[in-house]
C-alpha cells in the first residue's frame, strides 16, 4: 500500500520504514501508537470508514506518515507523492 503497511520477509514496513506490531499497538521510530480501531483503518484500508476514525487517529496516522516519509516520492523528496484515490483525496492530500 502507498500510505500504508506492506510485509517483505515476514517484517512489517510503512515505505521503506520497519515498524513492529504488539498486540494492536504500532511501534514506529521510538513512538508506540496504541492500536485504535480508527488508526487500524487507516493503516490497513484503501477505503476507511469515517465513522471509525477520530482526530487523534489522523493526528497519529498524519504522524506516522510523516516520519516514514511515505508521503515523498524516492526519485524527489519535495515532491510529494499522490493518486487519485478517495483515501489521498480526502484523508492524505490535507496532511
Amino acid at each position: 500500500m502507498t500510505f500504508g503497511i506492506h510485509s517483505k520477509d515476514g517484517v512489517f514496513y510503512i515505505k521503506v520504514s520497519p515498524i513492529s506490531i504488539q498486540g494492536d499497538d504500532v511501534t514506529v521510530g521510538d513512538r508506540t501508537y496504541e492500536g485504535t480501531h480508527g488508526l487500524w483503518e487507516l493503516l490497513t484500508l484503501s477505503n476507511p470508514d469515517e465513522s471509525t476514525y477520530d482526530n487523534n487517529d489522523l493526528e497519529e496516522y498524519a504522524e506516522i506518515l510523516v516520519t516514514t516519509k511515505a508521503m515523498e516520492q524516492s526519485n524527489n523528496p519535495s515532491k510529494p507523492k499522490s493518486n487519485r484515490s478517495r483515501k489521498y483525496n480526502t484523508i492524505v492530500k490535507p496532511i
